[in-house]
């Protein structure tokens, strides 16, 4: 019984850690090389709430006209 705990023990910790390391992203060394990825963060992060912005004017649009469609029936 303590030996299969043991080997279930060892297992999850063998996974959890395999997986922390691999998924690490890879830490610029300059300062200019850490700049230049914050600049890239930045810039995708601005792109998704563009994007989220534009989603959300159409259903505020999609709201507004069913408000009105709803109003006339």
């Amino acid at each position: 019984m303590k030996t299969a705990l043991l080997l279930l023990v060892c297992a999850i910790a063998f996974a959890f850690g395999n997986v922390a390391h691999s998924q690490a992203p890879a830490v610029p060394q300059t300062s200019l090389q850490r700049i230049e990825a914050m600049k890239a963060t930045n810039k995708q992060l601005i792109e998704r709430q563009t994007e989220t912005l534009k989603k959300l004017e159409e259903m505020l649009l999609q709201a507004q006209q069913l408000k009105f469609l709803g109003k006339r029936s």
